[in-house]
């Protein structure tokens, strides 16, 4: 089969992204970005896979900025920056033994006192935060226009969306004062990457999304891709946020089948058109990508995957069913791999997320991904294949993303690149209230200023507002249109 042309790019403009340089200090200063063009789907990624071809590259005009300091990159790019004066000086007199012990840290967020953090968060007292996803249901769903006694009367519009609302305060707070930092960069990551909106008060992504958050991405984020990959597919958020919840045989929706595929798995790099599945190089036992085929034949087997949300006679939990009498029960094939009929779609779908997490594709997508977010916005391929081998090779291992993890932070490539990545407004938003060590008198319930300052809806980066399945955790965003910015 030839490498198929990008459907996607297709009548597409290009459009500029400022690029530039940044200064070699603790990330504070903003400096005049230069204008470089790229291509509008740079998701692409190597020169072997489907979807590569050439592209113009990013050039810059000036001069590359001097290497910084080796702690400076590690606060920068690990952390939001230092926050403590006992961060500063470590910071300032990092060397590699240091640097080594300081990764180690951080990839044991459980051996770290966070007791700071869950103070600030206790002294709140929200309302939501410590709610099962059944009695986040129960209580913003089923109960959501009769507000408890204790809520204040004036603000009653907002408790339907309110574990929306104190999710994007606990994830603000996390970020400025947790010691845990690698923590809450990770989450930023993995929650663009399996990306949901939760602008909608009247949704069920907005009704559970403390559980989202809780459940299906943070406990996995050092732990287990395919584990991680189950919690969200089973989360009432994802199964609404992708229309699965409505997928089943009379009527199927492929949206979650296509972005499980071409966003949280395969990606579109290992995308091969529209042509026959048979035809993908090396089908059937190791395809090297898929086409549309495998997006529908994939669709097939979510099916009946959906929430317990009083329908059909089900349960009003909020929890997560497979649906039987939905399932579509004959035979699928899926990645050159045989299906056979009237077999449980728990099960199908289960085999299926092997199939995705175990291929090698989807190891190079998301190393690449992690490798942009982390090194720069155009990586080095020796460190994607090598995080990737490790990615793939681990895939059932409890601690896989641990070990990728290690071995990005731990590269060459980590300690000798500098100035090669815009800053998100994520981290713009964060980074300075780090250094300042704010502190707040502000309980849950007297918001507005908190909630508005986490939103950069103007700077193309919602952090949690994203409406479309496509994540804004790996390349740069629209908010690489504004006049300054800076480099790590």
């Amino acid at each position: 089969m030839t490498k198929p042309t990008n459907p996607n790019a297709q009548g597409m403009s290009r459009r500029t992204v400022l690029k530039g340089i940044g200064a070699a200090a603790a990330g504070a200063a903003t400096v005049p970005l230069l204008h470089a063009a790229v291509d509008a789907r740079e998701e692409a990624a190597t020169t072997e896979v489907a979807l590569r071809s050439a592209q113009e590259l990013a050039t810059r005009s000036g001069t590359t900025p001097a290497l910084a300091p080796l702690g400076v990159i590690a606060f920068n790019r690990i952390a939001f920056g230092p926050r403590t004066a006992e961060d500063l000086q470590r910071m300032l007199t990092m060397n590699d033994e240091t640097f080594v012990q300081f990764v180690d840290e951080q990839l044991n967020p459980g051996a770290i006192d966070d007791s700071e953090v869950e103070s600030r968060l206790a002294a709140r007292n929200f309302f939501t935060l410590n709610k099962s996803l059944e009695q986040l249901w129960l209580d913003h769903k089923v109960n959501g226009n009769t507000p408890p006694a204790n809520f204040p009367a004036d603000q009653s519009w907002r408790w339907r969306g309110l574990p929306r609302d104190e999710t994007e305060q606990e994830t603000f707070i996390r970020a400025v004062y947790s010691k845990r930092q690698l923590n809450e960069v990770l989450f930023d990551f993995w929650f663009n990457h399996f990306n949901v909106f939760a602008g909608n008060s009247s949704s069920y992504v907005a009704y559970t999304f403390v559980s989202y958050v809780r459940d299906s991405i943070r406990p996995h984020m050092l732990g287990n891709f395919r584990t991680m990959l189950e919690a969200v597919a089973t989360s009432p958020a994802m199964l609404e946020y992708l229309d699965n919840y409505i997928n089943q045989v009379g009527g199927p929706n492929e949206n979650y089948a296509r972005e499980i595929i071409e966003l949280h798995t395969l990606g579109a790099e290992n995308y091969y058109g529209t042509g026959l599945q048979q035809d993908v190089p090396g089908y059937p036992d190791a395809p090297v990508g898929y086409v549309d085929s495998d997006v529908y034949e994939t669709t097939r087997i979510f099916t009946g995957w959906r929430v317990e949300d009083g329908r059909d006679n089900l349960s009003d939990t909020g929890r997560f069913t497979f649906h039987d009498p939905w399932h579509d029960r004959f035979q699928k094939t899926v990645l050159g791999q045989f299906f056979p009929a009237n077999v449980s779609g728990l099960e199908e779908g289960r085999r299926a997320m092997d199939l995705l997490a175990a291929h090698p594709g989807t190891g190079r997508y998301i190393c690449r991904k992690l490798c942009r977010r982390f090194i720069s916005d155009d990586p080095p391929e020796r460190l994607v294949n090598e995080a990737a081998a490790v990615f793939t090779a681990q895939w059932q291992a409890p601690n896989q993303l641990w070990q990728v993890m290690r071995v990005i932070l731990l590269s060459p490539e980590f300690r000798s690149t500098w100035g090669q990545k815009i800053k998100r407004p994520s981290k713009w938003r964060s980074a300075p209230f780090v250094r300042c060590g704010p502190t707040s008198t502000r309980t849950a319930t007297s918001s507005m200023p908190t909630v508005r300052l986490v939103r950069n809806s103007s700077a193309g980066d919602h952090p949690m507002a994203t409406p479309t399945a496509r994540s804004t955790g790996a390349a740069p965003c629209r908010c690489c249109t504004v006049g300054v910015s800076a480099t790590t």
